[in-house]
């Protein structure tokens, strides 16, 4: 789904909601969270600190998705 849709539908779902007096469990606030970019960069934290990860992130992709399936199963 586009993003515009979504951010239109979930706007929809906000105002339906506040009519209704009940609260959204998906606001344009939440979406837009969900859309934005992250970067982050360790570079500081390596020359500043010494830190070394201890975990690739290749390895710590496989094990986000792994945990996200086992908790997406253990929902069920």
């Amino acid at each position: 789904m586009p993003a515009p849709v979504a951010l239109c539908l979930a706007w929809i779902f906000e105002k339906v909601a506040k009519i209704l007096k009940k609260e959204s469990s998906l606001t344009v606030n939440d979406l837009r969270d969900g859309f934005a970019q992250r970067w982050f960069d360790i570079t500081a934290a390596k020359d500043v600190l010494g830190y070394v990860p201890t975990t690739s992130v290749e390895q710590g992709l496989k094990e986000t998705a792994k945990g996200y399936m086992f908790g997406k199963e253990g929902s069920q």
